[in-house]
């Protein structure tokens, strides 16, 4: 065994244990960041105008701070923090093309009617949230 290395002993102790996060009630937002170089990013938050503003500052994920400005190319609700994990991971495992056709999407809703752009964005997102919900909860 190495000297001042603990690996082993922490493979035998197993997992370590975390304490559990209660949901909290509520809605979240996930959203989809593009960065000064052209990747994506995607997160959830309360408020992701405020993350936004925290990425931008450097103080958001490290992911972000060596690819300022970032902009949000794609957000949607999701009522609780479970939900919105839940589809965060969703939207991590498409592809890129899959994550541009869905910004394509979210976009065009928001140009179709700009004078109801909450209801376009509505109209976007109940397929997104009827999934989201439909995975998390397989019958």
């Amino acid at each position: 065994m190495t000297e001042g290395c603990d690996i082993e002993n922490e493979a035998l102790a197993g997992p370590v244990e975390r304490e559990h996060e209660p949901e909290t009630p509520g809605m979240y937002q996930v959203y989809i960041l593009t960065c000064s170089d052209g990747s994506l990013y995607t997160g959830i938050a309360r408020d992701a105008a405020k993350r936004l503003a925290l990425h931008n500052s450097g103080k958001g994920a490290k992911y972000t701070r060596s690819r300022r400005p970032c902009v949000i190319s794609y957000m949607e609700e999701v009522p609780g923090r479970s939900l919105a994990q839940s589809r965060e991971r969703q939207i991590k495992r498409l592809t890129r093309d899959e994550k541009l056709s869905l910004i394509h999407a979210y976009s065009a809703a928001a140009l179709m009617d700009v004078g109801a752009g909450t209801e376009a964005q509505a109209q976007t997102q109940a397929p997104v949230q009827a999934q989201a919900q439909a995975q998390a909860h397989p019958e």
